[in-house]
């Protein structure tokens, strides 16, 4: 056996562990067996959706907020029911966000209360 058929079967041996070490990973970003109660993980579907739309909902404030300080003199009724709507949209993000289960810097699964308290203040 010659000196590039080993670098060959040592570069496929490494390119398998990096292979097994991601599906371990993956597995155990997707499945829990031991999921705290009145908690979100990341990998919930409902968290997913609702980020998405939380971030839609920024977009049209980022729109409405200005449009509304330059122009609108008097606020219409329908104004100050859409306003307070997205002020309690973002009330119950900030409820689920100290709910919310996240990954640290070293990828461990962050599911302490105290600590999802004290990573958001």
């Amino acid at each position: 056996m010659g000196k590039t058929e080993r670098l060959k079967i040592k570069r496929t041996d490494a390119k398998r562990k990096k292979a097994e070490i991601l599906k371990k990973k993956v597995e155990r970003m997707t499945s829990r067996n031991n999921q705290k109660v009145c908690l979100i993980y990341p990998e919930n579907r409902f968290k997913s959706w609702w980020d998405l739309f939380m971030t839609l909902v920024l977009l049209i404030t980022c729109i409405a907020t200005p449009y509304t300080i330059a122009f609108v003199i008097d606020e219409p009724p329908s104004l100050i029911i859409f306003n307070a709507v997205i002020d309690a949209l973002f009330l119950m993000d900030m409820i689920l966000c100290f709910l919310s289960v996240y990954y640290d810097d070293e990828m461990k699964l962050i599911d302490d209360r105290k600590k999802i308290t004290k990573n958001y203040l």
